[in-house]
């Protein structure tokens, strides 16, 4: 690594560890590019020579946790469990880790705007390879997705495959999921209705279970006129 490579990457890593302090002591939300940088040292002009936006400065700062997450994965899935199983249980991972951080998770995966996650998390790893793990391929193809939708549908793409759910019926499935997960976590999030953690993981888990269950059965051709309405 060169000089001016190692005098980047420290000064990426003071935004960082600043930002995440500010986020540890007032909120992610509260957090502003002027107090990152004073907290640094530095003006926003400077710390705007390392990263794009206050977007980009939160994402890398976030990074902990996602990676957390990731390394995490593994224990949810298996090889001996069938592609149903290990959707619900990367699923299950992902619930668990976002809702122990709900606004974590909202900033990188419902917040970032024009940021690619994708190229954003490389440019990180790229900075930061040692944080890298190796994951089964299933997980990889996964994860080289931008948006939280297209890596359910690749996960979904297994379970077609396998003859679990219609190709048909795919799109609808996952929308479904998702569109219910966005709304639980922005209620844990906001802490609207008393939503604990514990409460919404079971919430979340019981609705993707009873979705895929209705959608196996629709592919078996088994659900009654009255279901298929």
């Amino acid at each position: 690594m060169t000089k001016s490579a190692i005098e980047r990457k420290e000064m990426i890593v003071s935004f960082i560890s600043s930002a995440n302090k500010l986020i540890d002591e007032e909120g992610i939300e509260n957090v502003t590019a002027r107090k990152i940088a004073h907290a640094t040292g530095y003006n926003v002009a400077t710390a705007y020579k390392y990263f794009k936006n206050l977007n980009h400065i939160l994402f890398f700062a976030c990074m902990k946790y996602y990676n957390l997450y990731i390394q995490d994965l593994p224990n949810y899935i298996s090889e001996d469990n069938s592609s149903l199983e290990n959707y619900l249980g990367i699923w299950k991972c992902f619930s668990i880790h976002a809702f122990n951080n709900p606004k974590i998770f909202k900033s990188i995966f419902l917040d970032q705007g024009h940021l690619s996650v994708t190229d954003t998390m490389k440019e990180y790893y790229e900075i930061f390879p040692n944080e890298l793990k190796s994951l089964p391929t299933s997980l990889s193809t996964m994860l080289d997705k931008d948006y939280i939708n297209e890596r359910d549908l690749a996960l979904l793409e297994v379970c077609i495959k396998d003859g679990y759910i219609n190709q048909e019926d795919v799109k609808e499935l996952s929308e479904n999921i998702i569109i219910f997960f966005e709304g639980l976590l922005m209620k844990v999030t906001n802490h609207v209705d008393g939503y604990s953690k514990k409460r919404a993981l079971e919430i979340i888990l019981k609705f993707i279970y009873n979705t895929l269950h209705y959608y196996n059965l629709k592919s078996s051709n088994v659900l009654s006129p009255f279901l298929t309405l």
